[in-house]
């Protein structure tokens, strides 16, 4: 078990990068194409508040205050996307979502395994948004698809057999994977802005 949580420690704190990275992806995006104020803060408020969902010393606290922050963040990310348009409902993305929410059935109805699956639904938002974004390379776009799909299998084998050791490493390769990909769109959107000053993502 303590590897579990040190395993999950790690994961959490790649994913406290993916948002911020993603965050600030968003801002240079908006800044250049969405013109909608500063929709992007929202995008790390809301990420900072999912981010404590896989913090496992945040989670054993437990609490209804840690229950309604784990939905409120995922709430605020979904708001986000939606208005900004920076990423699109596919079919792919609504079965991932679809699956997390499966993977309810195998915690027992447990609030705060509830709001887990708030903040998981959020992050495989944020994946599909990278790999969405309009202009992104396809290269760039297949890493982070194959990111939310190494995520969503780990939300569903963590619910069915929590506690065990080797599944976060499932979650720790879709976190390397999703920081890869945000690295590289991060090269390409720099490269875009500095040569046109206008061109967006």
């Amino acid at each position: 078990m303590d590897l579990y949580f040190g395993i999950m420690a790690v994961g959490g704190l790649m994913t406290l990068m993916g948002i911020v990275l993603t965050w600030n992806l968003s801002r240079l995006v908006e800044k250049f194409r969405v013109g909608k104020g500063k929709l992007s803060w929202l995008i790390l408020l809301g990420g900072l508040i999912t981010a404590m969902g896989f913090m496992p010393l945040i989670l054993s606290e437990g609490g209804h205050l840690v229950v309604w922050a784990l939905i409120i963040g995922p709430v605020l990310i979904g708001y986000v996307l939606s208005e900004s348009g920076l990423v699109r409902a596919t079919l792919e993305m609504l079965l991932q979502v679809s699956l997390a929410v499966f993977s309810l059935v195998f915690m027992g109805g447990d609030y705060l395994a509830t709001a887990e699956v708030f903040s998981a639904i959020s992050i495989i938002l944020l994946m599909n948004a990278v790999a969405s974004y309009v202009h992104c390379p396809s290269n760039i776009s297949r890493i982070s698809r194959a990111a939310a799909w190494l995520f969503t299998l780990f939300v569903l084998l963590n619910a069915r057999r929590h506690g065990t050791a080797y599944i976060p490493i499932l979650y720790l390769l879709s976190q390397l994977l999703w920081l890869y990909a945000l690295v590289k769109l991060h090269l390409v959107a720099k490269d875009k802005f500095n040569k046109t000053g206008q061109e967006s993502l």
